[in-house]
This record gives C-alpha cells, structure tokens and sequence, in this order.
C-alpha cells in the first residue's frame, strides 16, 4: 500500500481501527488488495441498483406478469443483456475503477434498459 496512506492512518488511534489493522496485516498484501476490489464492486453494485430502481420507478414504470411462458423470456432477456456490457467491459485492464465501472455498467443497464425493452415489446 501507499506508505503516506499507511502515515495518516497512523496519526488516528482508535482501538477498532487497531484491530481491524491487525487483522489485515495478518491476511497478508493479496487479501488487502482483494477487499479493496470488493469494496469498489459492493459500492457499484449498490450505487447501480439505486440509480436504476430511481430511474426505473419514475420513468419507466415497469410492471410484473402473472405468465410463466413471458416471465420466462423475460429472465433470458434480462441475463443475455447483462452479460452484453460484463463482457465488453472485462476486456479493460485489471484495476479497482475499472472494476467500478464494470459493475455499475452491467447493474444499471440491466436495471434500466431491460424494463424499457421488455415494456417496448410488450412482453
């Protein structure tokens, strides 16, 4: 890690944050770097799925079926456009932005865009 992260850290003294240093020291660099990965994922997937259910709730006001045959193609629908933007965007380079947005992408355009299709094709 960045050792002027590491200093201003230092500076603060907190049991809690003693402990949860503690216990990432002993995971070693490999399992810092991974939570720190996941921490930009979660963050994605939780800023993606509150700004598409806004959108989604105002604009397009999607609405449930009671058939099974159109629930169906409905679940194929939403997971071939997921994977769409997963796919095209796990082409970038490695790194925790890059995770960010591959994650918000693949989260809000399916939250947002398939509804839209699904509404469109009257499905």
């Amino acid at each position: 890690m960045d050792i002027w992260i590491l200093q201003a850290l230092e500076n603060i003294r907190n049991p809690f944050l003693d402990a949860f240093f503690a216990v990432f020291t002993a995971l070693g660099e490999e399992m810092i770097i991974a939570a720190i990965i996941a921490v930009f994922q979660v963050s994605a997937i939780t800023l993606a799925t509150a700004l598409g259910l806004l959108i989604e709730n105002k604009f397009i006001r999607f609405s449930d079926t009671k058939n099974w045959g159109c629930r169906i193609l409905r679940l194929v629908i939403t997971g071939l456009v997921a994977v769409i933007p997963f796919a095209l965007l796990s082409l970038l380079p490695e790194g925790e932005w890059f995770s960010f947005l591959k994650y918000f992408a693949t989260i809000f355009v399916t939250i947002t865009f398939v509804p839209f299709l699904i509404k469109k094709l009257e499905i």
